[in-house]
Order: C-alpha cells, then structure tokens, then sequence
C-alpha cells in the first residue's frame, strides 16, 4: 500500500543478509510526521498520516533493524536484517583459479624499459632547410611590419581641411 506515492527501491543484500528499503522522502518534510514499524513479516511507514506498508518474503528481525534519514536527499533508508541468514560456501577453488589466471605483473620498473624505435621508415629532419624556414617566417613578419608603418604614417600625416576651426573647450580624441 503507498497512499503517500512516494518511490522507493527494495533490495535484498545477499552478503549483507538484510532487505534495505529506500524510501524517497520529501527533502523538507520534518522527521516528526515520519513513524516507521518493522514487523517481521512486514513494513509499515507513516507519512503524514499516509500509510506505506510493504510485505516481505522471509522473517525479519525488528530489534536489529535501523532507520535512517539523509540530510541531503531526504532519503529514509530502512535496514532490516534477515532472522534466518542464508549460509553460503565459500569457493576457495575459485580464488586459486583466478591467482592462477592473472598476469604475472613486473617487479621492477627496469623490467618494462621502453626504447625509441630507430630505422629507415622514420621521417629524417633536414638540418639545412632549418635556416629557411627561419627566414621565410621573418621575411612575412616583415612585411607585416611594413604594412602596419604604411597605415600609420597615412593617419598621422593627414592635415585639416581649409574651414577647420579648432575648439579649445572641445576634448581631443584618444
């Protein structure tokens, strides 16, 4: 029964032997209007007066069982541990096999050294266009600058038109 319809997740932990309810609460609902009773057979949460209550498929222990709350999320989490644990064999046979199955992993770091490849299908570096390419970049660089000079001086040698009045209280433009 979820009169309140909230969403919720019900997990069974197998290596926990527990079931863990997660109950998403509202964020800002107080912890008072919230009253949560396990019972071994079933769960039942209050909130608001609405009722929430969910049956289980095996017994439960209501003395072990805890309730908490996120401070975050608002999440009511319920951890209600089996009464009859399953006991489960360990497989140590498993454990060997997998020892046995992984990579040797190198002791030391010299094992694993790693070498520039040397050979013919590499692409050799010129040495002597180095100087050329050099002088092609400032050859461009300079003809930037020339440009730049050309531009300025126009503005700057530019004279007043015949009619021009100079206004003293009139600031200059920057």
């Amino acid at each position: 029964m979820n009169e309140p319809k909230i969403n919720f997740t019900l997990k069974d932990q197998n290596e926990e032997n527990a079931y863990l309810l997660d109950m998403a609460c509202y964020k800002f609902l107080d912890t008072h209007l919230i009253d949560v009773d396990v019972q071994p057979l079933y769960v039942r949460a209050t909130i608001k007066g609405k009722i929430f209550q969910l049956s289980l498929n095996e017994e439960v222990s209501p003395d072990r069982s805890t309730a908490k709350r996120s401070q975050t999320t608002g999440h009511l989490l319920i951890t209600m541990p089996k009464m009859k644990p399953i006991i489960q064999p360990t497989n140590r046979k498993n454990k060997r096999q997998e020892k046995k199955n992984e990579e040797p992993k190198p002791k030391t770091e010299r094992a694993q050294v790693e070498r520039l490849e040397v050979g013919e299908n590499l692409t050799k570096v010129d040495y002597c266009n180095i100087i050329n390419e050099n002088n092609q970049k400032q050859a461009v660089v300079k003809e930037e600058q020339a440009v730049i000079k050309k531009w300025s001086a126009m503005y700057e040698d530019r004279k007043n038109s015949e009619g021009f009045v100079d206004d003293p209280e009139v600031p200059e433009l920057i």
